[in-house]
């Protein structure tokens, strides 16, 4: 008798589980990428600055000496990434971080003086609509 109560209750708290775990969902994802200029060479020491369009929090990076960026753990949402650095015009881009999701945006610099700016529009980025799986 003691046996099968033990199998029931494991039997609830593994079917307990399986409905729960969905809630703890990964809610964050990345976003990193490669800054170059027009010849293909690294920009190191880039200001990258990532603003989450829907709460207007911003994070400040800066690339790497082999013109690497990395902002893990992200807000799933929208953000513009703007990039800045002397020599060369600022850039700015728009980007969707995805629960889970490794977002990459490489840049390719222009020169030019930082109060030239190059801005990237893309059109809306269609989503799953998970309800109807379409």
């Amino acid at each position: 008798m003691y046996k099968s109560a033990a199998r029931v209750v494991i039997g609830v708290l593994f079917s307990w589980l399986l409905v729960v775990a969905p809630a703890f969902a990964d809610l964050s994802g990345d976003l990193s990428g490669t800054i170059t200029d027009s010849t293909g060479a690294t920009v190191s020491a880039a200001r990258v600055t990532i603003q989450n369009l829907n709460t207007g929090q911003t994070r400040v990076i800066t690339t790497s000496d082999s013109g690497e960026f990395s902002a893990p753990q992200l807000e799933i949402g929208n953000y513009r990434l703007t990039v800045e650095k002397d020599g060369f015009k600022s850039f700015s881009q728009n980007a969707v971080v995805r629960s889970g999701e490794k977002t990459r945006v490489d840049v390719q610099m222009q020169l030019g003086n930082i109060s030239e700016s190059v801005v990237v529009e893309s059109g809306a980025i269609p989503t799953l609509d998970v309800a109807t799986a379409q």
